[in-house]
């Protein structure tokens, strides 16, 4: 699996189309989901995605960063804030999700 995501990862900052980059950052999530340890890899790679003015890519990373935040890895804030701030689909997700109570588990 790490050699897929290898390439998605090289891929990824210099896709030119939008579309394309949503549709990596989706497969690297889903990847992601049954292969946490390739969390790192990842989130190194987002560092150089720039969302602003795509609200696509811009809710399919923060989708993958919450993702990596529930199962305990940790996301700079710089990061997170990049993929929440080009977008006021993204901000509102954030606020509703910063708003709602945490569940105990059960």
């Amino acid at each position: 699996m790490g050699a897929v995501v290898r390439i998605l990862t090289g891929d990824l900052p210099g896709a030119a189309d939008s579309r394309i980059q949503t549709h990596i950052i989706t497969s690297l999530d889903t990847i992601c989901a049954a292969h946490p340890g390739q969390y790192a890899p990842v989130l190194s790679c987002l560092k150089q995605v720039d969302p602003k003015g795509n609200d696509a890519v811009a809710l399919a990373g923060f989708t993958l960063l919450e993702n990596a935040e529930r199962r305990g890895i940790q996301v700079q804030a710089e990061v997170k804030d990049r993929f929440t701030s080009g977008s006021k689909i993204v901000q509102a997700l954030r606020s509703r999700n910063e708003a709602k109570p945490k569940r105990s588990g059960r």
